[in-house]
């Protein structure tokens, strides 16, 4: 700087004067003017997953009565897919589900990327999936993207939480549909787990609790996984079309009420493990190819009401644990290969309404124990190979609306104690081994359906169902060659 010495003394007092003003200016307009302003750092928002932004620079801070400057919002980055078919995951490893494919130049927006930098996060249609950083042309972003230390879902064990539920059945949903994910459209990462078809969610917090598919043709097979959803309290898969073995990993569901698998191509042994369902009250597998025997371990059931076993394969006796199911109410066994005697501890379910074990290789004699179910209102056991008289104790059966016992090889004669049934319906005797007269007493019900064809039995018929219907075969449909009785 060159400094002149020249000027008259008179200029320097004056100078001298105004540095005060000339200060006062100055270092006031350095006060009120505000720093330049420092970007904001990118962040998203992700329920299940908290960013790490890389660290920045240290700035000063500006005063608390001066307004920032603001900033534009930070442009979008994007990544185009270089591989052929690139799998989009649930998260950042090969461990997570696949939830989808993207192909090459398919144009991605990216929000983040792993710690060890390999996997970026994607945000199509609003959804946060993971790809391997490889297959795109990412490798300019890998530096700037923020780090996102993500809550992944455990690849085993039970979901901790609702976007895991969901990542679950994605997974799964190749499996039920084989391979063919256009028979559940809704199924997929950007539909809201609300709407995807059949599943119900509830509780606090939220968990999926009801998956109800009957009905739709899924063509594949029971998922092991699906025991992951272990707050789940319903599984309807009937009519579906699934194929395969029951998985045993299904006794992992410890708060299901409801299990119904009916109606599909199921084969092999029912698992014992479903023994093992606490809470379990209703059990449906009818219509099945199921073979084998029935596991006594379904005895542990305590809570069960519900039993739907028929038009199966099952062979081999009837367990009597079956008796300790003290709250059963409906039982359902007939068509199967069931054989070997009527266990008496059946006399045990006093809540039972119906036991249906017709047309199977039953044999022995009716147990007097069964006067003991006090709700019976459905009664069928024809069609099997059970032999001797016909227990005096069905009497007793007050709630009686049908008995249903063609087709043996009952002998003895009818028990006049029947007619004691106050509220029977229908009565089928046909084709057993009867003899003697019709009691006199069964003039006592008022039936809409009467069997005795195909016995031995003699005398004459009560007149007082000469004006209530006419006697038929079942096969004919001709009257009983039997007189009625004079009044």
């Amino acid at each position: 700087m060159q400094i002149r010495a020249s000027r008259p003394r008179r200029g320097w007092l004056l100078l001298a004067a105004l540095l005060p003003l000339l200060c006062l200016a100055g270092c006031a307009g350095r006060a009120t003017r505000s720093p330049t302003p420092v970007p904001p750092t990118a962040t998203v928002a992700r329920q299940d997953a908290t960013l790490i932004p890389p660290p920045a620079e240290p700035q000063t801070a500006a005063p608390t009565e001066s307004k920032a400057e603001v900033a534009s919002e930070p442009e979008v980055l994007t990544v185009t897919v270089t591989g052929s078919v690139v799998n989009v995951r649930a998260g950042p490893s090969l461990h997570h589900a696949i939830l989808g494919q993207v192909r090459q130049g398919d144009a991605l927006p990216v929000t983040g990327i792993s710690e060890d930098r390999e996997w970026l996060q994607v945000a199509p249609d609003g959804a946060s999936l993971w790809i391997f950083a490889d297959l795109t042309d990412a490798a300019a972003q890998r530096r700037v993207l923020p780090v996102v230390q993500a809550s992944a879902c455990p690849a085993q064990g039970p979901s901790p939480s609702l976007a895991c539920d969901k990542e679950i059945l994605l997974s799964i949903r190749d499996t039920l549909t084989d391979d063919r994910p256009e028979r559940l459209p809704t199924w997929q990462p950007e539909v809201p787990l609300h709407n995807f078809t059949g599943v119900a969610v509830g509780g606090e917090p939220p968990r999926v609790l009801a998956l109800n598919l009957n009905g739709r043709s899924l063509g594949g097979g029971i998922p092991p996984a699906l025991v992951r959803l272990d707050h789940l309290q319903r599984l309807h898969l009937r009519g579906t079309n699934l194929r395969g073995l029951i998985p045993l990993e299904l006794a992992w569901l410890s708060q299901l009420v409801e299990l119904d698998l009916g109606d599909n191509l199921l084969h092999g042994a029912i698992p014992p493990e479903l023994g093992q369902l606490a809470q379990l009250q209703a059990l449906s597998l009818s219509y099945n190819e199921l073979s084998g025997p029935l596991p006594p371990e379904l005895g542990q059931l305590a809570q069960l009401q519900e039993l739907w076993l028929h038009d199966n394969q099952l062979t081999g006796p009837l367990p009597p644990e079956l008796g300790q199911l003290s709250q059963l109410k409906y039982l359902y066994l007939y068509d199967n290969h069931l054989s070997g005697p009527l266990p008496p501890e059946l006399g045990q379910l006093a809540q039972l309404h119906v036991l249906s074990l017709g047309n199977n290789q039953l044999s022995g004699p009716l147990p007097p124990e069964l006067g003991q179910l006090g709700q019976l209102q459905y009664l069928a056991l024809w069609n099997n190979q059970l032999t001797g008289p016909l227990s005096p104790e069905l009497q007793i059966l007050a709630t009686l609306k049908v008995l249903f016992l063609s087709h043996n090889q009952l002998t003895g004669p009818v028990p006049p104690e029947l007619g004691q049934l106050p509220i029977l319906e229908q009565l089928y005797l046909n084709h057993n081994q009867l003899t003697g007269p019709v009691p006199p007493e069964l003039g006592q019900l008022w039936l809409e359906t009467l069997h005795l064809d195909g016995n031995a039995l003699t005398g004459c018929l009560p007149a007082a169902w000469q004006d209530r219907f006419t006697v038929t075969t079942r096969t004919s449909g001709e009257p009983l060659p039997l007189p009625y009785c004079p009044d």
